[in-house]
């Protein structure tokens, strides 16, 4: 088991990086798939179609390893918070950067992953018009309708999934952000009673680092509770 700061900081830096290069992969296939969209229902073969057992396979295996990685950097942070000698300002800006990187890497993974799914919602679709049409006529369209329905829906709970679990890394965040800000606020009460002077400093900007992590707080619980309330109603 790794305790040493360094190694895990060198691990750390490995995996960031690959996972960086793996999802930049998987977001670029993402936007392949939009782009030949549009050529695949005009009849013109397509250059990257997850309907063939390859290219379905190499779109599987990206998410799996980009799945990996996040958990990987996930364990290195919590290494790293319990790692024997976590006390320098350097180490602790190293960990906030690790933190936001795994957050902004996630959300981006989230993004391309629902739009490779939108993709395959819209050609399964396509496929079912294409083969409705060289059906007799009399087709019911109740059935189609509650299709399209549940692919929306399908759609729509993915997108809330992704808001969730981007909530989850933003709550993450800040109870390390209040965690460095109780530590700092130790410091500066230690120079304050040394300083009386600066006293009044302090407090004021004791007072604005609260006054901001209510706003941030608030509009998080605001976008929540929409996102809740447009799914069901």
């Amino acid at each position: 088991m790794m305790s040493d700061w360094k190694t895990i900081n060198r691990e750390a830096l490995r995996i960031e990086g690959n996972l960086k290069a793996k999802v930049q992969s998987y977001w670029d296939l993402s936007k392949r798939l939009e782009a030949t969209d549009g050529a695949t229902r005009n009849g013109v073969a397509s250059s990257y179609d997850l309907e063939n057992p390859a290219d379905n396979m190499a779109e599987a295996g990206l998410a799996r390893e980009i799945d990996h990685l996040l958990s990987q950097l996930t364990e290195m942070l919590d290494a790293m918070a319990a790692a024997p000698g976590l006390r320098t300002i350097p180490q602790q800006e190293q960990m906030k950067r690790y933190r936001v990187n795994l957050i902004d890497s996630r959300a981006e993974y989230n993004r391309a992953s629902s739009a490779i799914q939108r993709h395959r919602d819209a050609n399964e679709l396509f496929r079912g018009r294409q083969a409705r049409r060289h059906k007799a006529e009399g087709a019911d369209a109740d059935t189609d309708h509650l299709l399209r329905e549940s692919q929306y829906i399908g759609s729509s709970l993915r997108g809330a999934s992704n808001v969730l679990g981007q909530a989850h890394e933003a709550r993450e965040s800040l109870r390390q952000q209040r965690e460095t800000l109780s530590r700092t606020n130790a410091t500066l009460g230690a120079l304050t009673s040394a300083f009386p002077g600066i006293g009044r400093i302090v407090d004021q900007i004791g007072r604005r680092r609260t006054r901001d992590n209510m706003i941030v707080a608030t509009v998080l619980a605001l976008c929540i509770c929409f996102t809740l309330w447009w799914l069901l109603s």
